[in-house]
């Protein structure tokens, strides 16, 4: 079942952008919004910032 949701990628397929404020998600696709949890409430408050 799992051969199904995983693939094997080659060496250098999805380079890591280490550059700082960047996120790196570990799923094929793209966020368009996020929101900044350094504050520590653990919350959402339902605004993020819009990616691109």
């Amino acid at each position: 079942f799992n051969d199904f949701f995983t693939r094997r990628l080659a060496p250098g397929a999805r380079p890591l952008d280490t550059a700082p404020g960047r996120l790196v998600s570990p799923a094929d696709g793209r966020v368009f919004a996020y929101t900044d949890v350094r504050g520590g409430s653990g919350g959402s408050t339902g605004s993020g910032r819009r990616g691109g």
